[in-house]
Formats: C-alpha cells, sequence, structure tokens
C-alpha cells in the first residue's frame, strides 16, 4: 500500500531538505567490533546532519531485511516517485528526477518505441530515408505528447530488459544511511551480486535482518534516534504507485 500523493506533498510542505550524501571521513579511529567502511556516518554525525528532525523510518516488509530511511529523505523520494507516477505529459515526466530517461537516444529500444508511436498517427509519412539522427529528432515526443509510465521502455521491466525502474533499493539506501555503531554491531555480508540484464548494480556493505529489527531500532534510539515503523510510507519510498 502506497501513501496518496497530496498526503506525501503535505508532510514534505513543513519539511527541510535533506541531501543523501554521506560526510567526509574522520580523522580519527573509532573502535568498533569489525572494520568499517571510513567514509560511513557515525551516529553523532549523521545527528548533526538530520538536524531537529532524527526520525529514522523503518519497515520490515520487504525481502526479509530491515529498511531503515531518514523521515525526510523517505519523503523527499516518496514524493518524486508521486510525481513520476501522476505525469500524464512528457513535459510533465521531464520535470521529474527521471525525465533523462525519456530523452536518451542511446537507450534500447526508445527509438523504435517513438518511431511506432509517431506512425500510428502519421500513417502516411515516409520515415525510411532518414538518418537516425533526424529519425529522432522527428519522432520524439513534444512536452504537449501523452505519456504513460505503464508499458514505457525506459521504465517497465516487463517490456524491455534495458528498462530502468523508478525503484529505490532500500538494502543500499538502509546502508547508506545506517550509523556505523549500529552497522558493526548488526549488519551481515550477503553472498553474490545484484545485477540486471543490462548492467551490475552497487551492492551495500551490509544488509539488517529483520528479525532483528527490535534490538536494532533499540540500539539506534540509544544513539539518539526517533524511530516511527511505517510500512505504507517506505513503500511510497521505493516504489512509484501505480497509475490511475
Amino acid at each position: 500500500m502506497n501513501l496518496e500523493p497530496d498526503s506525501i506533498q503535505a508532510r514534505l510542505m513543513s519539511m527541510e531538505m535533506v541531501k543523501p550524501q554521506p560526510p567526509a571521513a574522520s580523522q580519527g579511529t573509532v573502535e568498533e567490533p569489525r572494520q568499517m567502511d571510513p567514509n560511513r556516518w557515525t551516529a553523532a554525525r549523521l545527528l548533526a546532519h538530520l538536524g531537529d528532525d532524527p526520525t529514522l523510518v523503518t519497515s520490515a516488509a520487504g525481502t526479509g531485511n530491515l529498511a531503515v530511511v531518514p523521515l525526510r529523505v523517505a519523503l523527499q523520494g516518496a514524493g518524486k516517485r508521486a510525481a513520476l507516477a501522476t505525469a500524464r505529459t512528457y513535459g510533465e515526466v521531464r520535470a521529474t528526477a527521471w525525465g533523462d530517461q525519456v530523452d536518451d537516444m542511446n537507450r534500447y529500444p526508445l527509438l523504435d518505441y517513438y518511431r511506432e508511436l509517431y506512425e500510428n498517427k502519421h500513417p502516411d509519412e515516409d520515415l525510411d530515408d532518414l538518418t537516425e539522427e533526424e529519425l529522432w529528432d522527428r519522432v520524439l515526443p513534444g512536452d504537449d505528447e501523452p505519456f504513460r509510465l505503464d508499458g514505457h521502455p525506459a521504465f517497465d521491466t516487463s517490456v524491455s530488459d534495458y528498462a530502468d525502474p523508478p525503484e529505490a533499493d532500500l538494502d543500499l539506501d538502509t546502508d547508506d544511511w545506517m550509523p556505523g555503531e549500529v552497522a558493526a554491531r548488526f549488519g551481515e555480508v550477503e553472498d553474490g551480486y545484484y545485477a540486471m540484464p543490462a548492467q551490475e548494480w552497487e551492492r551495500p556493505e551490509c544488509v539488517y535482518p529483520a528479525e532483528r529489527r527490535d534490538e536494532i531500532e533499540e540500539a539506534l534510539k540509544g544513539l539518539g534516534f526517533t524511530i516511527v515503523r511505517d510500512d505504507a510510507l517506505i513503500s511510497s519510498y521505493q516504489y512509484a504507485p501505480p497509475q490511475r
């Protein structure tokens, strides 16, 4: 179940934006049960970064691992995905965080897809003598052209192996935000790698088993964070809601 776009927007209006980049590595050394990435957040630095709202949202409704994301980051991500899901024209899509995907001439099979759309509207026009660049310029949808997320080969993996769906990787994002003090105690290393037909994805340093949720949440509270359990918000952060 996803949150309604209006609900996400209302919660975003009252919150300062948070950029999810990691801080610079500390010059000092910190004793930990095992060696962690030196660029990983410490609890103190993450609390300072989050400012007046140290709230972390958690969910165990996914793949067996615990998801943990700062509240404001979850709301921002959910809002971006809601904007994409509610886009009805190419201009509206181009105004979202995923706008570049519909204009990428090198993304297969966008050219064929746009050509088919164009030929359905202009059945008498001959496109065979155009170069690839000329064809792209001719068939690329304008800002006022209607758009549907479902079935679009830039986003929908059911129609293209080269699609890049607007989904958050909860394991990776959780590990990006998890303080080193908690990661060193509860993080587990997974074997294998993340792969898609067209590309290989970055893997997290650690994942956090859902069966240890209570322990992890208590450890985070002990470091000064506020914990909110919200499966609906994490789902809206991870996936764009279905188009209506």
